[in-house]
């Protein structure tokens, strides 16, 4: 039976949510919810990114109301459900080093020093939301054999999880300019996976930023990740369950590039030979209701790929020899 672990979000992610309803609410005009509709490209065959296996093209619109978003195609695998936006490199080149705190993330563009000041206090922004969940995947990852020695997190942000993870080598890696400042004043090395020397990191986080990677450079990033974990060493990975080739779910999902089913998350994990340790869900049920016309279907023995009622993928992987 698969496991669904208890990371609560704190007060801060309702406060997200209302505001990103309310900003939905009074702009103008809504684009109404709509579920996705597939096309199969005649005679197309393409590698997914995500399972490395051949599959028929599918595509279909990106499910955002967000420019530029809304007038992007995606690409859908029929073998294990996720999709992908082709040539992301090219139409996003700069969006996460300059766009992304302006449009997703404007607290980050608080002084360092104040930002962190009010770590312990309950506001209108994010940071209190997000401190939590780090706090919960800590203790989780600890729960699972975890050492804290040396740690790296992938798409680290401003740095919440290694500001309180308490390891005395910490490492992350971050594209978005206005978190650079905030990883400086905690004296965190903002170092590419490409430059970790090999078996040196005890624990490696990538929480909500594996479907942020381009996915052309989606394997450059794991073989990375792997050649650096030490033997034993844990990676704690989570995604949003984004199957919306199986089910319906609503238009917010800019500015994913890599839209993963559980499938899809642990063919990905096992093909750069890590090993599972834990498989779940966050803690919460969503209940998204079936897509009347999929392509895709998981195998409906296999309990952890065929659950569609949780809104993000967890998985802590080590190495496999």
């Amino acid at each position: 039976m698969i496991n669904t672990c208890h990371l609560k979000w704190g007060i801060g992610a309702p406060v997200r949510v209302l505001k990103r309803a309310l900003k939905r609410t009074f702009r103008s005009p809504p684009r109404p919810m709509k579920k996705l509709n597939f096309f199969l490209v005649a005679g197309a065959e393409v590698e997914c990114p995500i399972c490395a296996r051949n599959t028929r093209l599918f595509i279909s619109r990106y499910p955002s109301w967000e420019s530029p978003f809304d007038f992007f195609v995606l690409n859908w695998c029929e073998l294990c459900g996720s999709g992908w936006l082709p040539d992301a490199k090219r139409v996003m080149d700069d969006y996460y080093r300059k766009t992304y705190t302006a449009t997703v993330e404007p607290n980050r563009n608080q002084d360092p020093e104040i930002f962190f000041n009010d770590w312990k206090y309950f506001d209108y922004n994010l940071r209190c939301g997000k401190a939590v969940r780090a706090s919960k995947q800590r203790d989780f990852l600890v729960s699972h054999g975890a050492s804290f020695q040396t740690v790296f997190d992938f798409g680290c942000g401003p740095g919440y999880f290694l500001r309180i993870c308490g390891a005395p080598y910490r490492f992350g890696y971050e594209l978005d300019e206005a978190s650079v400042r905030h990883l400086q004043f905690l004296g965190v090395e903002n170092i590419s996976p490409l430059d970790l020397p090999t078996a040196a990191v005890d624990t490696m986080l990538a929480s909500q930023s594996l479907e942020h990677i381009f996915p052309e450079e989606l394997d450059f990033y794991l073989s990375n990740l792997r050649r650096a974990l030490k033997p034993e060493g844990r990676f704690y990975v989570e995604v949003p369950n984004a199957g919306l080739s199986w089910f319906l779910d609503s238009d917010n999902h800019d500015p994913h590039t890599i839209f993963f089913t559980a499938e899809g998350l642990e063919r990905l994990l096992t093909r750069f030979n890590f090993k599972s340790i834990y498989r779940g869900y966050e803690n919460g049920s969503t209940a998204f209701d079936p897509h009347p016309e999929p392509i895709y279907t998981p195998d409906s023995s296999n309990e952890f790929w065929s659950t569609r009622d949780h809104s993000s993928i967890i998985m802590i992987v080590t190495t496999q020899e």
